[in-house]
């Protein structure tokens, strides 16, 4: 790749720089495309133009979380530069409240939005109630009390 000169009045159009994952209790879970702000300006990376999208902006894609979501205890999984994985705990409700710092999101982030622990409590019960009602007549078939 050769480095271009770019002058006043040129445009840059950067199709497609990278995947974020929106998992877990969210409206519309799925895979989006890395969009959002164009910041241009210096840095240390140089003079240019960067496109960034924050955590807030990337809910309100997805369409925000359920209502069964354990929103103080979402997770956005970062790969760092030696391709180990970074957990950061991030609790939604601080976030929209602007108690904490909407992080700008990277190509690669898979951000997860647990279930509750009522939800959690009422999908065993009620697997457990499932079993019970097809292992207790199949035992009662084969003979056993």
């Amino acid at each position: 790749m050769m480095n271009t000169l770019v002058y006043p009045g040129d445009i840059i159009n950067v199709e497609h720089i990278g995947t974020i994952f929106m998992v877990g209790e969210l409206m519309k879970p799925g895979t989006y495309p890395l969009t959002g702000a164009l910041s241009v300006g210096s840095g240390l990376a140089g003079i240019g133009a960067v496109r960034h999208m924050t955590l807030l902006q990337a809910l309100a894609m997805a369409g925000g979380v359920t209502e069964i979501a354990a929103r103080s205890k979402s997770i956005l999984l970062r790969t760092k530069p030696d391709g180990t994985r970074e957990k950061i705990m991030i609790d939604i409700v601080k976030l929209e409240k602007g108690e904490i710092a909407d992080p700008v999101l990277r190509a690669g982030d898979i951000f997860y939005v647990p279930s509750s622990y009522l939800r959690n409590l009422t999908n065993n019960l009620f697997l457990n109630l499932v079993n019970a009602m097809y292992v207790l007549p199949a035992l009662t078939v084969v003979g056993l009390p």
